[in-house]
């Protein structure tokens, strides 16, 4: 449910002080003359400005409660972001928090996602370690409270606030003068701080393609490309193999720009260093050569290199490290190349149930470390939203059992992350959910953890998928998710199946079973749900 307010910022409030007066302590009234000065018009044009903020009735940790979302105060670099929940049933405790940082229970995981720079905003944090956050209390039905946040300002008059079990809302942006009860940055430090902390980070994009062989992550300013040498060549070969066409024309696709552009290879630890850095070497060359053949090199200056085994992927000496170990890099500076239109390839076969994203589709949670059946859940999605050049999602799920159910880890991969790498932060998060385009899998929106002594993530990259909770019985909640656009009018849903470890893939994942969800369109960003 959605309704918008229309709410005036920073309407002046005027104390009027005085006694208990008698007729006789009432002074007469002036004269009217032609000098008694009349009240001064006021300039419309100086009345605080009049925004629309929307509120939305969520499912949140105890129950339900109307959010409202804004206005987004700005002033100097710095902005500050109001909540206003008020519940609908007692015991209500959200905090919209991240699990993973301190303090546990203040909006920690409200962010604000600016689509035009393509840079995410984390609350700020002061030199003492405290969030720039107002800590909320339990409310009952009918009360309210107010939580503040702040962040720096972005650069963008259309910020979206990414908020965890609510979604994504469009705050007005105001200047802070005309924001009523605000608090500044300073007075959310628990102490007056001179040194605060607004973290923005780039945003980065990671797909892979023919089943893991080719794999793009795009960065602001650099893309890399890794193709797997399995695929390229024969065992101990530097000659291309039959197979390698269709990852080299793939890989040839994404190429676009000018500047350097760096091929390397990289060998596995099998063997002395001199075959080895020779392997490396020759295999890259072999690559830039077939490069050359299928897209126009000249604006870039060729760097060909080989690196032995000095740079493993995996730095582990299983079979399975090894293959990952065993590869060429492409690096160039330059955004990747994208289709307006969708490959027109099909879809891999599925690996778990299939539904229609509108609809849902039911799915069955195992008990941990067996085959038992702990509870059934539903997962939906009646739409993605574009906001730029990415599109944003919120999966609705459900607990269709008669307990309450641990859910957190059914879209996520265990203890890494979408690229195999350890990261507790992730266990219960979103990395297993990906839009396809054909056989290219495109995972959420990940970017550069901030460097912050508190953060407890266990690994360097954060994604743009908020966190799962725990629900009762015929609980929802929203799942937040943004991906980099692919194109198309509706698009797939694939949830895979993922190894716990990438270079051990007999350790079995112990999230949620495989799943796709099928025709889910593809609108605008705008408010309400």
């Amino acid at each position: 449910m959605t309704r918008l307010k229309k709410i005036i910022i920073a309407v002046a409030a005027v104390v009027l002080a005085g006694c208990t007066a008698t007729t006789e302590d009432v002074p007469p009234a002036p004269e009217e003359t032609s000098e008694t000065e009349q009240p001064a018009e006021v300039d419309p044009s100086e009345e605080p400005p009049e925004v629309e903020l929307e509120t939305r009735t969520v499912s949140v940790e105890g129950g339900e409660a109307d959010l409202t979302v804004g206005p987004l105060a700005v002033d100097d670099g710095v902005a500050i972001l109001k909540l206003e929940l008020t519940a609908k049933d007692d015991g209500v405790n959200e905090s919209f928090s991240n699990p993973y940082l301190k303090p546990y229970y203040s909006p920690t995981g409200v962010q604000l996602l600016d689509a035009e720079s393509g840079v995410v905003h984390d609350h700020g944090w002061s030199e003492g370690g405290a969030a720039l956050t107002q800590h909320p209390d339990g409310t009952n039905a009918g009360e309210s409270q107010e939580l503040f946040i702040a962040y720096a300002a972005p650069d963008t008059d259309t910020p979206v606030a990414v908020i965890p079990h609510a979604g994504f809302f469009l705050p007005p942006v105001v200047d802070f003068a005309d924001a009523s009860g605000f608090p500044t940055a300073d007075e959310l430090a628990e102490t007056p701080e001179s040194d605060l902390q607004f973290p923005v980070s780039e945003l980065e994009t990671y797909s892979e393609e023919l089943g893991g062989v080719l794999s793009t992550r795009e960065g602001a300013d650099t893309t890399l490309l890794t193709i797997s040498a399995d695929v390229l060549f024969d065992k101990d070969s530097s000659e291309l193999s039959s197979a390698a066409d269709e990852a080299l024309e793939r890989a040839a696709e994404r190429i676009t720009g000018e500047g350097e552009l760096t091929i390397v290879g990289h060998t596995d630890d099998v063997g002395t260093r001199e075959h080895n850095q020779k392997l490396s070497e020759d295999r890259a060359q072999s690559v830039a050569d077939a490069l050359g053949e299928l897209v126009d090199l000249s604006g870039f200056d060729v760097v060909v290199e080989g690196r032995a085994f000095d740079e493993p992927a995996v730095d582990e000496q299983t079979e399975e490290a090894r293959a990952e170990n065993r590869r060429v890099e492409v690096s160039f500076e330059a955004a990747a190349g994208d289709s307006e239109e969708a490959s027109g390839q099909e879809l891999p076969e599925a690996a778990g149930p299939v539904g229609v994203g509108p609809e849902g589709i039911e799915l069955e949670q195992e008990q941990a470390f067996s085959d038992e059946v702990a509870g059934t859940y539903e997962v939906k999605l009646e739409r993605v939203q574009r906001v730029g050049k990415y599109l944003t999602g919120e999966i609705e799920l459900t607990n269709l059992s008669d307990e309450e159910q641990h859910l957190i880890g059914v879209f996520s991969a265990g203890h890494t992350d979408s690229r195999g790498d350890l990261n507790f932060a992730e266990q219960n998060g979103t990395t297993r959910l990906t839009l396809a385009d054909g056989d290219a899998m495109y995972y959420p929106l990940d970017y550069a953890t901030p460097e912050r002594d508190y953060v407890m993530t266990g690994g360097e990259r954060k994604s743009m998928g908020q966190p799962v909770r725990d629900l009762q019985p015929g609980e929802s909640t929203i799942v937040t998710v943004v991906w980099p656009a692919v194109p198309g009018a509706d698009v797939t849903l694939e949830s895979p199946w993922i190894p716990v470890f990438k270079d051990r893939p007999e350790v079995e994942n112990r999230g949620g079973p495989p799943f796709r969800l099928t025709d889910i369109p593809v609108e605008e960003l705008q408010a309400g749900p």
